[in-house]
C-alpha cells in the first residue's frame, strides 16, 4: 500500500482513523483530535482534549466522538459485574441512521473486527425515547442514567463535555445504592 500522505502529531496515533465524506479523523496520544482531508493530508481542524486518545473517534451526523467508543468497551470489560448485579446495559443512540453505523465501525476498528460490545444497542431515529427523558435540548452531550424495572429514572449523569462521562465502577457503585434503598 502506498504513503499518501503523513501528519505530525505530539504523540503516538495508536487507533485507526474513520473517514467521512473525503475527512479523516484520528486521535493522537497528545490528546488530540484530528480532522484531515483524506486526499491531501491537509489538516482541516485539531482539537486538544483533557488526554490521551487511544480509540477510534465515532462521527455522528457530523459529531466526533472519540470517548464514544473507549466508554463502550469499559462498560464493556465490566458486563459481568453489571449482569451479577441483575442489570441490562443498553447504549441509546439519537440521530440518523448512519449514526448506528458508524459507532459500529469505529468500534471494531478500535477492539478487533470480531468484537461487538456485549449489550443492546439501541437507535432512536424519531427521538421519543430522548424527549420522554427529557435530554432533548441537550442531545450532543453525553447523558447517563440509571432506571428501575418501572422505567423511573433513578440517577443521571449529564456530561459537561464529551469527555465527561462517569466510570463502569462509578455506574456499578450508583446500583449498588439503588438496591441498597430499594431495601
Amino acid at each position: 500500500m502506498e504513503q499518501l500522505w503523513q501528519v505530525r502529531t505530539a504523540g503516538k496515533v495508536e487507533s485507526s482513523p474513520v473517514v467521512v465524506d473525503g475527512t479523516a479523523y484520528f486521535g493522537s496520544h497528545d490528546g488530540r483530535v484530528f480532522a484531515v482531508d483524506s486526499a491531501t493530508g491537509r489538516v482541516r481542524w485539531a482539537y486538544q482534549t483533557p488526554g490521551r486518545i487511544n480509540a477510534s473517534a465515532s462521527v455522528f451526523g457530523g459529531q466526533v466522538c472519540v470517548y464514544c467508543t473507549a466508554q463502550t468497551k469499559a462498560l464493556a470489560d465490566f458486563v459481568d459485574r453489571f449482569a451479577a448485579l441483575d442489570t441490562k446495559v443498553v447504549a441509546v443512540f439519537p440521530g440518523p441512521a448512519s449514526g448506528m453505523e458508524a459507532f459500529r465501525e469505529a468500534y471494531r476498528r478500535t477492539y478487533g473486527r470480531g468484537e461487538k460490545p456485549p449489550f443492546e444497542l439501541l437507535y432512536d431515529a424519531d427521538l421519543a425515547l430522548t424527549r420522554a427523558l427529557h435530554i432533548e435540548d441537550n442531545i450532543a452531550v453525553p447523558t447517563s442514567l440509571l432506571l428501575d424495572r418501572q422505567g423511573i429514572v433513578r440517577w443521571s449523569h449529564v456530561a459537561k463535555d464529551h469527555a465527561d462521562r462517569p466510570s463502569a465502577k462509578q455506574i456499578l457503585g450508583r446500583i449498588r445504592e439503588m438496591e441498597k434503598q430499594a431495601r
